[in-house]
């Protein structure tokens, strides 16, 4: 073996190497091509607002955010496509495959979409998927079922148009947020999933602020949960204030 995560071609183990034999004075040449070991990246999508399939995964480095894989879901109506992982279950419509580098941290979403697949597949906001020598599940559920919802306004009380309001995972944080803007009545919406999140309002100037943030501390900044399949009314918040 080379080095602690690359092996000879094909190979997964010690069980699948060849014993090479040395002698003294008759140097022993070793031509061989050194391949990553590998795993399966694998999940359910569903919740999809239409039948259509298949629907599109991406796959990225979670330090770089670089894409480094993309692929798409089956078509749960035939079967499970993946023979030995079970694609079915309440609101799967599909189930995605992908090979990986293992020992590698990545983060995996719905293509063009905010809804990353979790850690542990609880909604907590654990989005790093660290993959190791096994394979690892990651489903990923289209078009978040939760939602926070409120209004916008100035310290006098005046609704601001066009605020936008960005919820942030109060665990790990996804390179693309779920985000609403304000509208005319400063009234905002967005959708997310069931978890807890911190909100930032990013105002005319482009300057965001965290609600409830005391003395410019991140660490102080209210701390929002929401419940699978539910809404939570925040309220008004002053942009600009506490």
């Amino acid at each position: 073996m080379f080095s602690g995560d690359h092996w000879w071609a094909n190979g997964t183990s010690w069980d699948t190497a060849t014993d090479v034999t040395v002698s003294t004075g008759q140097p022993t040449q070793l031509n061989a091509g050194l391949v990553p070991t590998t795993s399966i990246l694998w999940g359910r999508t569903g919740f999809s607002p239409t039948d259509e399939v298949p629907v599109p995964v991406e796959v990225f480095h979670a330090d770089t955010g670089e894409l480094v894989a993309s692929t798409q879901s089956e078509d749960r109506s035939i079967g499970d496509p993946i023979e030995g992982i079970p694609c079915s279950g309440r609101g799967s419509t599909g189930c995605y495959q992908v090979e990986l580098p293992a020992g590698d941290v990545y983060w995996v979403r719905i293509g063009g979409s905010t809804d990353f697949g979790t850690a542990d597949n609880t909604g907590n906001g654990e989005f790093e998927i660290e993959l190791g020598i096994d394979d690892r599940q990651a489903d990923i559920w289209i078009n978040s079922t939760s939602a926070f919802v409120g209004r916008v306004v100035d310290p006098l009380g005046v609704p601001v148009p066009g605020a936008r309001v960005i919820a942030i995972p109060s665990a790990r944080v996804p390179p693309i947020l779920p985000d609403g803007t304000a509208g005319a009545d400063g009234r905002w919406g967005v959708s997310v999933a069931p978890g807890t999140y911190r909100l930032g309002i990013v105002g005319p100037d482009g300057t965001m602020t965290l609600v409830g943030v005391v003395d410019g501390d991140p660490a102080t900044a209210t701390e929002f949960s929401v419940d699978p399949v539910s809404t939570v009314i925040v309220g008004d918040i002053t942009l600009g204030g506490p």
